[in-house]
């Protein structure tokens, strides 16, 4: 896992960010285990359990970028972490979120039905869900990839001095 991402202390500020937003995040290691794991009770979770794979799961929408969209036609994104040596070591994901609005209530049904789902469930939990604009998102991806890059440089910052009071 890239040095910046010290779960301990990630945990409460990825908390914090997932409440502010009201909508889940976690990070996982470029095998798909959370190091970071998200609330798995709120924001609609519980839709997410066979997302940790980004690499096999997620379409790559951009540099360090990678989208989901599941049957529900939920969205979730991905952006790297930490990386050595042009290798990923870890993402941030993001959702799930709902892009403008919902499908229609027969829609969602269809689709329950097709998979066989428990519907009270799904009701329940599809409220959980936040609807963003494409706006909205590009926002809060942009935010996540700026903190993603300052705890990148504090780490550079940090183990270079490292090195250099090691050397003297």
């Amino acid at each position: 896992m890239g040095s910046f991402l010290n779960a301990e202390k990630w945990q409460p500020i990825v908390e914090n960010f997932a409440n502010i937003l009201r909508i889940n995040i976690c990070i996982v290691n470029a095998d798909g285990m959370p190091v970071i794991i998200p609330n798995e009770n709120h924001y609609g979770w519980k839709f997410s359990p066979y997302l940790f794979a980004v690499e096999s799961n997620f379409d790559n929408i951009s540099d360090g970028r990678y989208e989901l969209i599941d049957r529900y036609r939920f969205h979730y994104y991905a952006l790297t972490c930490g990386s050595t040596k042009n290798k990923i070591q870890s993402y941030v994901i993001i959702g799930p979120v709902i892009l403008n609005k919902r499908l229609s209530r027969d829609e969602y049904q269809k689709i329950i039905l097709q998979y066989k789902d428990n519907i009270d469930d799904f009701t329940e939990r599809l409220e959980e869900i936040r609807i963003v604009s494409h706006n909205h998102l590009e926002t809060i991806l942009n935010t996540l990839g700026s903190l993603i890059e300052i705890g990148r440089e504090n780490a550079i910052s940090l183990a270079d001095t490292s090195k250099l009071t090691r050397s003297q």
